[in-house]
């Protein structure tokens, strides 16, 4: 799909991967792995799995992603924990990605205005003029 967009002329950086929950999880799984110079990929409320092959991927690259990430999470989310995200956020980061990670006060497994702005915010600082 990433192929496809870029083909029919959308510039490569200004292709972001994102998903809430699982789907914030798959996106981090394939925006990672590419080798296109996509954007960058959000992850909202969502974590990969501490045994995850994607960190065993970018570990064994030989370079750092040069893919950034934002992952947004709600403190009172009771279906993924914050603290799979933090670990994600950690684990990204010793594995050499530029990651970003925010934390939403009395938000549970949900999108909130805090992390909508939040988004908006990072995806201007991110796309390439």
């Amino acid at each position: 799909m990433l192929h496809e967009v870029i083909q029919r002329g959308t510039p490569a950086n200004r292709v972001f991967l994102g998903g809430f929950s699982n789907g914030g999880a798959a996106a981090l799984h394939a925006g990672l792995r590419t080798k296109l110079p996509i954007g960058g990929v959000m992850c909202l409320s969502g974590a990969l799995g501490m045994g995850s092959s994607t960190y065993e991927f970018l570990a064994s690259s030989r370079s750092p992603s040069p893919v950034p990430v934002l992952l947004c999470h709600g403190k009172d989310d009771h279906v993924i924990p914050l603290a799979a995200a933090k670990a994600t956020a950690d684990k990204l980061a010793t594995v050499g990605v530029n990651v970003d990670m925010e934390e939403f006060g009395r938000l549970r497994h949900g999108l909130g205005d805090g992390e909508v702005r939040t988004i908006a915010h990072w995806l201007r600082a991110h796309i390439e003029d």
